[in-house]
């Protein structure tokens, strides 16, 4: 048990500097020379716009470095399976052969040095990531005083004989927690030179290494599973970030304020710049916009009152409402992608629930990892992208989170220059998942048990599919729904018997703008969980909860300027 405070609160506290903390640097669009980047022209929310206003004194246009004081608040943001642009892009700033022709190494200065003119480095890359796992175990045994980190050569062997099995350890630990260990790995192989893809084998080096021989409790395939698959999902977002914030150009306090705000946003690299040296050297920054602050980093944020219901329907005397603040992230530009390397576009969405169970109620993460571009006209566009997918929702209510893949297709029909319609649709696997039951304390886990658990794992598909109609920059209607089936691996399918899940969310929002930067909104939204047990002795679940949100919205800026 004790063991798993420290899974928990070192990576919380590194999470919430993260989610807390927002990009250091107010940056202007990086299109390229004579191009602009409109972030309504991307799967943004609606209300999106690019941190934008600041310049550094004698270089116009170029991102400035905000001081310490100065940072941003990043606060947090509701689940939506796209990020639906806001204004239509210019017709034919990128045809199907502009994608095609596109590679993933193709800014690459050479096959072993990446576009920070950082060259390939195994060697520390691995250690680095031995070294995470070390001065994690310490932290455990000595601070924390953990009661399964006594570890030697008899505590591995034995593990790796047992193999994999499933835990019991608190589902924001495992969903949470662990992929935010999986980033600190996954950075410490991107930071020496290494590709999206090349990282990967490095996250599940770390994964293993610390199952097998960080802790004498067995290896977790479960943990596995979310360490490798979630630290590259949030790792590589994080990479993005601090690049953004990085400038190899930069001196004195503002160079210092950059290395800070880096490190913060992305711990493994930020490690690496110091022992490398790179954090003190002056040099050149990549020479392609887009690697060093991509084509735009966008956000608004939410704020209102949210009454969650425990039953068919909203009881105004006995539901209470609490504040919440939203926050949605958006890099890249969708609709105008120069080039197609995985994550040139992403969102981050967050959202912070007042008088919860935790402060922090949900993260969600949507990254690309190839695009194509299937065709536009003067009124209609479509693409199809292949998406690598973050799900954490931890609330009163219901617990629902996973990694998945997924397919997604979306139409935008350009009606008038001031209004459109955006029709989105996708399939996704989520090849590891959780979701709160009724049942799940008597799943078979081997070990020493430490807790009850309250939810299953598994593993099944979904689909995502929304409808949005966008006026001015600002969206007016959204209606959304989802459907996820999840088949049991471990909880309670106990003695083999099977249990399958039906997790549905339906949510229509209006809302309406209050001049260029403000709006106003109202979403009402149902979560449902339908769960079949074979066992004869459990009784098959309903679970229904309708939420309300009132709020308001502000954007940095104006949704109508760009």
């Amino acid at each position: 048990m004790t063991m798993r405070k420290y899974r928990k609160e070192p990576f919380a506290v590194v999470a919430a500097l993260v989610l807390l903390a927002g990009p250091l640097t107010a940056q202007e669009s990086a299109a390229r020379p004579g191009e602009g980047s409109d972030p309504a022209s991307s799967f943004a929310p609606s209300n999106s716009v690019v941190f934008g206003g600041f310049e550094r004194a004698g270089t116009p246009g170029t991102p400035f470095a905000l001081p310490a004081s100065s940072v941003l608040l990043s606060g947090l943001a509701q689940p939506r399976v796209l990020r639906i642009p806001a204004n239509p892009p210019a017709d034919g700033d990128l045809g199907d052969e502009d994608i095609e022709d596109l590679g993933d190494d193709d800014q690459e200065v050479s096959q072993n040095v990446d576009a920070w003119g950082v060259a390939r480095n195994p060697g520390l890359a691995t250690t680095l990531v031995i070294l995470s796992n070390i001065a994690a175990n310490v932290v455990n045994e000595y601070v924390i005083q953990g009661d399964i980190s006594q570890i030697n050569p008899d505590s591995w062997w034995h593990n790796i004989k047992q193999g994999f099995s499933w835990d019991d350890n608190q589902f924001r630990t495992n969903f949470l927690s662990h992929p935010f260990q999986g980033s600190v790995y996954y950075n410490s192989a991107r930071a020496n030179g290494f590709n999206y893809w090349e990282s990967l084998p490095f996250t599940a080096l770390g994964s293993f290494t610390w199952e097998c021989c960080g802790e004498t409790h067995l290896m977790s395939i479960n943990d596995f599973g979310n360490t490798t698959l979630g630290g590259a999902m949030l790792g590589e977002m994080f990479y993005r970030l601090s690049s953004t914030i990085l400038d190899n150009e930069a001196t004195g306090s503002e160079r210092a304020w950059r290395e800070v705000g880096a490190g913060i946003f992305n711990p493994g690299r930020g490690t690496t710049r110091l022992i490398t040296g790179r954090a003190f050297e002056q040099g050149t920054n990549p020479t392609d916009p887009l690697d060093y602050r991509g084509s735009g980093v966008f956000n608004t944020f939410n704020f209102g009152f949210r009454m969650v219901g425990e039953g068919e329907s909203l009881d105004f005397s006995r539901d209470e409402a609490h504040l919440f603040i939203e926050m949605d992230l958006t890099y890249g530009n969708l609709f105008n992608m120069e080039r197609n390397k995985p994550f040139d576009f992403f969102t981050l969405t967050m959202q912070l629930n007042f008088r919860d169970k935790k402060a922090l109620g949900l993260i969600q993460g949507r990254g690309t990892l190839h695009n194509f571009d299937l065709g536009r006209s003067e009124t209609r566009q479509q693409l199809f992208s292949i998406a690598h997918y973050f799900d954490f929702i931890d609330n009163n209510a219901y617990e629902f989170g996973g990694q998945s893949v997924g397919f997604i297709y979306l139409s935008n029909w350009i009606r008038s220059p001031r209004t459109r319609i955006v029709v989105s649709a996708d399939i996704h696997a989520m090849l590891m998942g959780g979701i709160n039951t009724e049942y799940s304390e008597f799943a078979e886990i081997p070990g020493v048990r430490e807790r009850d658990r309250e939810y299953d794992f598994g593993s099944g598909f979904g689909s995502w599919l929304q409808f949005r109609v966008v006026r001015d920059g600002y969206q007016i209607v959204d209606l959304d729904y989802r459907v996820n089936w999840l088949h049991t691996l471990n909880g309670t399918n106990v003695g083999g018997q099977d249990t399958d899940h039906i997790i549905q969310q339906a949510t229509v929002r209006l809302g309406w703008p209050l001049g260029t930067s403000w709006g106003v909104a109202a979403e009402g939204s149902v979560f449902l969980r339908n769960s079949y047990y074979e066992e004869p002795e459990f009784e098959d679940i309903r679970q229904r909860n309708p939420e309300l949100k009132i709020f308001g919205s502000w954007t940095l800026g104006s949704r109508t300027a760009r």
